[in-house]
């Protein structure tokens, strides 16, 4: 998917002033991408007076979320990102989200345009296209607090069998029932007959590297792209992609 990128310089100063009055309200704020509904990290947000002056201020962490000091002048929220157009929101109660809207960035004259493999814009493009399941980095998130087999529970026609002769596996009720692997970029391969736990260490993943997790429960439903990925031994697969943080905003093929 090629991303029309404008080039500039993105800069800010993070302002941490005192909040006038009011010093045990606090405010959460979740930063939202407006198109694909996934977390902004990094995003620079703000509280204001009614003259736009700002008073305290906080970057976003992996899932989109800051809390800030909340005075009682606190009026609005101002929020910006890399990438996005600045948003600002009126300040209405202690939980606020704010969606943006993506913008490029720009200096005059200048234009590049470049073709993303980051984990974040495939996820995105290909969730768009409707075909699949994804968990997000907020539903990784939740899921994965007690180990990276547990984002496979409670899935629609996805089930992690328990130990057995084989060990675990996980299966799908679609298809031929067999799953083929991807880490980030990369092919994994999985030995015909062997459980993948001995084959891709999927345990060695630990939860707080783990961004997000496309699944394709059929070959049906794997994408075009990823088609020569869905294969065990001559059977046509689904596939698990699995995105860590060293994928999720890097490049690379």
């Amino acid at each position: 998917m090629k991303a029309r990128i404008r080039i500039g310089v993105f800069l800010t100063i993070l302002l941490v002033v005192a909040p006038i009055g009011g010093a045990g309200q606090t405010v959460n704020v979740r930063v939202l991408d407006r198109d694909s509904g996934l977390p902004v990290p990094m995003a620079l947000v703000q509280t204001l007076d009614s003259a736009s002056v700002v008073l305290t201020g906080g970057l976003s962490d992996i899932e989109g979320s800051v809390r800030l000091a909340r005075g009682e002048s606190a009026r609005s929220l101002r929020v910006e990102a890399m990438g996005y157009a600045v948003a600002v929101e009126a300040l209405s109660g202690p939980d606020v989200t704010v969606r943006l809207a993506t913008q490029p960035l720009e200096v005059a004259g200048l234009i590049v345009e470049v073709e993303s493999r980051s984990g974040l814009s495939q996820f995105s493009r290909r969730r768009e296209a409707g075909r699949g399941l994804f968990l997000d980095p907020f539903d990784v998130h939740l899921k994965s607090k007690y180990g990276v087999r547990e984002v496979f529970r409670d899935l629609d026609k996805v089930r992690r069998t328990d130990w057995s002769s084989r060990g675990p596996r996980i299966v799908s009720g679609l298809g031929r029932g067999c799953f083929s692997y991807r880490l980030n970029n990369l092919p994994v391969r999985v030995e015909w007959g062997r459980n993948p736990w001995e084959t891709y260490p999927l345990d060695g993943v630990l939860p707080g590297d783990l961004m997000a997790v496309e699944i394709y429960r059929y070959f049906g439903e794997v994408p075009e792209e990823l088609q020569h990925n869905a294969g065990i031994g001559g059977d046509m697969c689904g596939l698990i992609v699995i995105w860590t943080r060293e994928g999720w905003g890097g490049g690379g093929d």
